[in-house]
């Protein structure tokens, strides 16, 4: 078992002369708030309100299943919600009424279709660009012009993503286009590289319209009912689960104001334990990989498993078959390191030859530097696992979660290997 409470208690020694007030002060702030939580949870179970149906079928912080997946179809006015353009009508309403943060100094106010025209458009959900990957949402108005929105829990940017979908958007629709940068908390991109685009957050914007869609739909059961639930999944993700009990967390600050100064050890010590967990997983995979035959480099951890498997040869160092991490989602898929048109003559067109010959045995992407990738399951290592796997000691659902990844990598590898033989020998 992995001793993370070590890590925990080490990342907080203090040396100054204070060092036993502030454990003291650390332990009874610990002690009132597990408390509160211990009350918050009893509330919870005796109301029956930990039930969410969206985090039962997935992680909460599922960026593509279920938050841009829930998110289009509320956009959608042809969804099956039968509330038309309503709640897409307060997702304008409410850019508007808190407007989207701009990072560049010339970039324009966000322009949004006037309201007749926000009574008629088309939702796209995951929508190939060709060279720059898939856009996450897309709302597409009949009057002409869009609004995109990328998508981000945990994971990061892709080298030149946002500066890649903002070229493709601008040549599609022109001038009349929005690009939003959906996070958590509203963090910049670190892939815009000088182009415009718009920050939003889940912990304003989406929480906001959420709420107003609340309260036109509270005669809608069983729409007002899965709203709720949605509402309490971004809720989790944001750090507002206990926001009821907000006052009594001030207080507990307001009496021990010492913990205030080590939030970013505490914060550092987390980040530790979640990076222990991601090693032993990515530890397991290798070695489960490694027993059936395929070699693999690096960690998940750091992000990326370059791998190979028996005959398996893309015979340059121009293409690799990996397994890369991007914050909270993982995938497997065959990537470029340089740009098709710079190939040497020989293997020109193998590229486009083996996405589809991949195609006809596995469902897949492609994206600007990746010929073709597919989703893989991925744990959640938020805080909630972190919390619930420290409290039990129980590490056991490494190793299931391990075993599902294994299973659907080795069907991926099995097929690209195939399709390999299938080009490369023609």
């Amino acid at each position: 078992m992995i001793d993370d409470t070590t890590e925990l208690n080490t990342s907080l020694v203090v040396t100054d002369k204070y060092d036993f007030a502030v454990r003291g002060d650390i332990t009874a702030f610990i002690t009132d708030f597990e408390g509160l939580a211990i009350r918050h949870e009893t509330q919870l179970i005796a109301t029956r309100g930990r039930f969410n149906l969206f985090t039962v079928l997935l992680a909460d912080s599922d960026e593509c299943r279920l938050h841009s997946r829930y998110l289009t179809h509320l956009l959608d006015p042809h969804g099956a919600h039968d509330c038309g353009p309503l709640f897409l009508r307060l997702f304008l309403r409410e850019l508007e009424r808190h407007a989207p943060v701009s990072d560049g100094v010339n970039t324009p106010p966000l322009m949004l279709p006037d309201k007749t025209a926000r009574e008629t458009a088309t939702v796209f959900r995951e929508l190939p660009t060709n060279k720059y990957g898939n856009v996450d949402i897309l709302i597409e108005f009949r009057s002409g012009g869009a609004i995109a929105i990328e998508n981000k829990i945990y994971a990061g940017d892709q080298e030149g993503q946002i500066a890649g979908y903002s070229a493709y958007l601008h040549e599609k629709y022109g001038s009349n286009v929005g690009l939003l940068y959906l996070t958590l908390d509203g963090r910049p991109s670190h892939s815009a590289k000088g182009c415009n685009y718009y920050r939003i957050s889940y912990r304003e914007h989406v929480l906001n319209w959420i709420e107003e869609c609340l309260r036109e739909t509270y005669q809608y059961v069983n729409i007002n009912q899965a709203l709720q639930q949605y509402r309490e999944v971004v809720r989790q993700l944001t750090g507002k689960r206990l926001e009821k009990q907000m006052e009594s967390i001030l207080d507990l600050l307001e009496k021990r104001p010492t913990i205030i100064g080590y939030l970013g050890e505490i914060t550092n010590a987390v980040e530790k334990i979640r990076s222990k967990y991601l090693q032993s997983f990515s530890d397991k995979v290798h070695d489960r990989l490694k027993a059936k035959g395929v070699e693999s480099v690096g960690s998940l951890k750091d992000s990326c498993l370059v791998l190979t498997y028996g005959d398996l040869s893309l015979g340059t160092d121009l293409l690799s078959l990996r397994i890369e991490r991007e914050g909270s989602r993982l995938f497997i898929g065959v990537k470029k390191a340089k740009n098709e048109d710079e190939f040497p003559e020989g293997l020109r067109g193998k590229p486009q030859q083996f996405r589809d010959e991949m195609a006809k045995h596995v469902s897949g992407n492609k994206s600007q530097w990746w010929i073709h990738w597919s989703w893989l399951d991925f744990p959640s290592f938020d805080n909630a696992c972190l919390c619930e796997t420290l409290r039990s000691g129980n590490t056991t659902w490494l190793d299931s979660e391990a075993d599902k990844t294994v299973e659907q990598a080795m069907k991926y590898i099995k097929a690209a290997s195939i399709a390999w033989q299938l080009v490369h020998g023609g």
